[in-house]
């Protein structure tokens, strides 16, 4: 199958970055389907408050839909650990955090290392907006479809990603809200979790 290079706004820089500042380290992931261009604009103003600021880019996002179908969560997760640890070794504290899957990935670094300071949630994506049903009879296309379309975007937001949803990929955004499910009563960190309606 031929591979689909299908990325909206490729224009936009979309790459992983670190910017060195201060003492306190801010990690800042983006979400499903995105590339780092989603947290940039954050990035940007925390950098020039004096954070020292980082965005991995996950594996299979800002190549092809077909790329992220062979990346599993853990290796997302793999990727902000490192991009912690990264951090950690330059900064006196480091605040995690992320938009959608991002956050959701920012939420197990915090289980898995207590010492990071606090969590910023940006829309996490704890509850996908499809019924079950849905969710079951798009598992079941898995083996035939690679990935949906996306509607078109509606607004003017400058944001870089895929404009399908790859399915293979979206199955591990489902693993990984289960695995973070059983990990939140591990929380003690002060957290910010913004979210719209």
């Amino acid at each position: 199958m031929a591979q689909t290079s299908i990325l909206r706004n490729p224009q936009l820089e979309g790459a992983p970055f670190y910017w060195e500042g201060g003492s306190t380290g801010v990690l800042l992931c983006h979400g499903f389907t995105a590339t780092t261009a989603e947290v940039r604009l954050l990035a940007r103003s925390l950098h020039e408050l004096g954070y020292t600021v980082a965005g991995p880019l996950l594996p299979g996002h800002g190549t092809t839909p077909e790329d992220c179908n062979r990346h599993t969560w853990k290796e997302w997760y793999a990727s902000v650990e490192e991009t912690y640890q990264q951090l950690v070794s330059r900064c006196q504290r480091v605040v995690v955090g992320g938009e959608s899957t991002g956050a959701l990935l920012a939420l197990r670094v915090a289980c898995q290392y207590p010492e990071a300071a606090a969590i910023l949630c940006y829309a996490p994506a704890l509850k996908l907006k499809l019924s079950r049903a849905k969710v079951f009879l798009l598992s079941l296309c898995v083996p035939f479809v690679t990935s949906i379309p996306k509607p078109p975007s509606t607004d003017d937001n400058p944001w870089q990603g895929y404009s399908v949803n790859p399915l293979k990929g979206a199955a591990q955004l489902r693993r990984l809200q289960k695995d973070i499910f059983s990990l939140l009563p591990q929380i003690r960190q002060p957290i910010l979790v913004i979210q719209g309606r």
